[in-house]
């Protein structure tokens, strides 16, 4: 909040910022840091997708990025952070714990040698976290009836149904469907790591969410 404070301050007006209660100073701080997180692992999926290592294309299951297990790590750090920071002042509902927690146990196995053109493919469902958080902001400090506001709903709407509908369907369909043909060709060796993803038939399509 001490970062995010003097940003908010600067960009929507002293006044205004000092006239929000703790909370909703609290709730920006959360946005604001959300958005940064999401332009980070965005770019970080986009670049490991676009370029991809080496091992990743002769190996797509088990192929080893270190870009990708990068951005893992900080998509299991953020989620942590933001279960703490959510519930920091109150409880902020089951729906939100379930989500975050699934995003983390993806995310952990997600660090290791494991799908990792998925696991960048995931890291796109970001895309529209921005948009999500100047709404949200803009919300917490009263500026509803501004075109900024409007634009920043619709524009969420759009890139929620692009990056997680479009894309992330066929992604968790893909997804399942590589690990039933791993598990029944013969030619290749079944980790223990991917024996318990093929039970995780529940964390993606939460991240739908």
């Amino acid at each position: 909040r001490l970062a995010t404070g003097p940003v908010l301050s600067r960009l929507f007006g002293a006044e205004r910022w000092a006239a929000r209660d703790a909370e909703q100073r609290h709730r920006c701080s959360i946005s604001l840091t959300s958005a940064a997180f999401s332009l980070l692992i965005v770019a970080v999926g986009l670049f490991d997708l676009a370029f991809p290592d080496p091992a990743v294309v002769a190996d797509p299951i088990y192929g080893e990025s270190a870009l990708g297990q990068f951005g893992a790590t900080q998509v299991v750090g953020f989620f942590a952070w933001n279960i703490f920071a959510e519930n920091a002042t109150g409880w902020a509902g089951w729906p939100n714990l379930i989500h975050h927690l699934c995003c983390m146990v993806t995310f952990v196995f997600f660090q290791y040698p494991f799908c990792p053109r998925v696991a960048s493919g995931l890291m796109l469902f970001e895309m529209s976290t921005p948009a999500l958080a100047t709404f949200k902001i803009l919300q917490f400090l009263g500026l509803e009836a501004t075109p900024l506001y409007r634009i920043a709903r619709v524009l969420f709407a759009v890139l929620f149904f692009i990056f997680r509908l479009a894309l992330g369907i066929p992604l968790t369909i893909g997804w399942y469907s590589d690990m039933y043909d791993l598990t029944q060709d013969p030619r290749r060796e079944v980790h223990s790591a991917s024996i318990f993803y093929v039970s995780l038939v529940l964390p993606v399509p939460f991240m739908l969410i």
